[in-house]
Parts: C-alpha cells; sequence; structure tokens
C-alpha cells in the first residue's frame, strides 16, 4: 500500500500527473481547491473515492483512494474548529486501521481555545480513535523548534508528541531514519521556496503495530518540486499486513526526554530490542538549534540509565 501527502500551494488540476506518477493507492493534498466529477473521470489514475474538506472552494483538502481493495469511510464525531483534521476507517483484506488526513491551520481558521493549541486540542477530542491501530498523514505545520512560542499554552508540538506517545503513534520518519525532531536532515517545506528556510513539518505518524510494516520512507527533493510548490511530497509504503518481516533492526521508540543536572543538556531516551540508552543534546538556544553530543551505551533498564545519567530535580 502507498501513501502519499503533499501541499500542492494551490492549482491541484495543473500539478495532478506530476504526483500521480507515483501511483498512490491513498493521496492526500493540502491546499487543492474542490475537484469536479469530470476532472476526476479524465485523470491518469481513476478515484475509487473522492474527499474534498474546506471553507473555499480554491483552497481546501483532497483525499483520494485508488484502490479497488481499500475503503474509506468517514468516522462520525468532530471536534469543534478543527480546520483540517479527517477521521477515516481505512480497511482492505489485509488492514484495518483509522486514518486521518491533516491539513493543519494553525493560523487561519484555528484559534487558541482555553489555552489550548488547537491541533492538539482536535487529537485529544479525537482520543477514542487512536486507540486503535492508526495513521495520520499529512501537513501538520508544526515542529518543536517553535515550542518557545507556545510556552503560555497547552498543545505545543512536543505535547502532541506526549499524546501521541501515549497511544503508541510514532513518526515514521523519524524511528525510520533514527533521527530526533528539530535534527531532522530532510525537510519537507522551503519557506516561500527560500532554500535558508527549510523545516520539516509534514508527517507520516502510525502505530507501533503498523510501524512494523513499513517498507519505504521517501521525502523527495526539493529541486524536483520547487516549480510546483514549496513543499514537498511524503511517501510511506507498507507491506502486506501478514506478509513476513523483520524491522526491529529499523524500529526504534523514543520513550522519553529528560533535562540534565547539567545546564543545558538534555536526555533523550530510546528503546530498541529491549535494550535502552540515549542522545545527550546541547539544548537549543536563541543562536544555535539542539545539537546530539553523544549516544550512551545501552543498558538493560531504564533505572540504570537514569542512575548514570541522573535527571536535574524540579
Amino acid at each position: 500500500m502507498r501513501l502519499i501527502t503533499w501541499n500542492c500551494n494551490m492549482a491541484f488540476r495543473k500539478k495532478a500527473e506530476s504526483i500521480l506518477k507515483y501511483s498512490p493507492d491513498i493521496l492526500v493534498i493540502q491546499e487543492s481547491e474542490k475537484l469536479e466529477q469530470e476532472f476526476l473521470n479524465n485523470l491518469m489514475l481513476q478515484p475509487n473515492q473522492y474527499f474534498w474538506y474546506g471553507d473555499n472552494k480554491n483552497k481546501g483538502m483532497s483525499v483520494f483512494n485508488f484502490s479497488s481493495e481499500l475503503s474509506l469511510t468517514e468516522l462520525e464525531g468532530t471536534v469543534e474548529n478543527n480546520r483540517w483534521i479527517i477521521p477515516f476507517n481505512l480497511t482492505s483484506k489485509t488492514y484495518n486501521f483509522n486514518f486521518f488526513a491533516v491539513w493543519a491551520m494553525n493560523h487561519r481558521g484555528n484559534q487558541v481555545i482555553d489555552k489550548v493549541r488547537p491541533i492538539y486540542r482536535t487529537f485529544k477530542g479525537y482520543s477514542d480513535y487512536l486507540t486503535v491501530p492508526a495513521v495520520l498523514i499529512g501537513d501538520f505545520n508544526n515542529n518543536v523548534i517553535w515550542d518557545y512560542q507556545h510556552k503560555s499554552h497547552l498543545g505545543s508540538f512536543s505535547d502532541l508528541l506526549q499524546l501521541f506517545r501515549e497511544k503508541d503513534i510514532y513518526s515514521c520518519y523519524h524511528e525510520y531514519n533514527q533521527e530526533l525532531f528539530e535534527q531532522e536532515n530532510q525537510p519537507t517545506l522551503l519557506f516561500r521556496k527560500n532554500a535558508v528556510d527549510p523545516y520539516h513539518i509534514d508527517y507520516f505518524f502510525c502505530s507501533k503495530s503498523i510501524l512494523n510494516n513499513v517498507n519505504r520512507v521517501l521525502i523527495e527533493k526539493h529541486e524536483d518540486w520547487l516549480h510546483l510548490s514549496d513543499h514537498v511530497p511524503v511517501i510511506i509504503d507498507l507491506k502486506k499486513a501478514n506478509a513476513k518481516q523483520n524491522m526491529e533492526s529499523k524500529v526504534t521508540n523514543m520513550i522519553e526526554r529528560y533535562p540534565l543536572k547539567d545546564a543545558g543538556r538534555t536526555m533523550c531516551v530510546f528503546e530498541k530490542n529491549g535494550k535502552y540508552y540515549g542522545h545527550i543534546l546541547k539544548d537549543r538556544t536563541d543562536k544555535e538549534p539542539a545539537k546530539i553530543l553523544f549516544e550512551t551505551q545501552k543498558f538493560s533498564s531504564l533505572e540504570e540509565l537514569k542512575a548514570e545519567f541522573t535527571p536535574r530535580e524540579n
């Protein structure tokens, strides 16, 4: 199964063939106009299902299902002011999981309510849909680098990641590539097509049970897409759910993050194959991003690691 998300920067009808040549089964397009049936009938791939969400017919979110073996069913219940986080149930012969198409409009259309950030509020409201296997894909418009802007509000990106971890949901890109948030080597956005403003804000999150079936994670090259959009596609290939695989060597879960006794240092704790280790970071400052200083040895338990690398007392 191939899933793709791409913020097309509007006028999708002029750009459709560029992404459809990748043969997606599920395709989520942010900043897409509402497409007429006549246009859909003439696409190089015929959608089995098409959904569109938005306030402006020229700029919303399109969700396509191109596979006759898959079915998307919209789930009941909406969270107030959730532009645009749409829950579905996806079923096939080998998969059954909840699927969220995401275009987080953090500025327009979304306002802080009761000091809670909008995307956190929305996923908290959809909490029951996250207790079963789930996939969340799209433009989240956020990263931990902007946490400092939301200190007075609940729902920073780190708060959202913690909410996901409590549901055993992880970022496919970060787990697959063993990279930390804020340390991404591959940006998904060149803001306003400017190479000096690279950000990683488009994600594929999934439950651990699905993460083990990830076959490939691909973020396209900006030089191939800048003539179309300041975002690049994020492409995920899943194996059949009943296929034999051994992904343990590629899947590492960050289970905790805590400040160390040494000022300006943070520990990120990982678990892999029953062993625990950490990355010690030099914290981000106004002048420099966070940096990995070194990786610890492996420990048999989290308690042993914390005994060696003591958390800072509150």
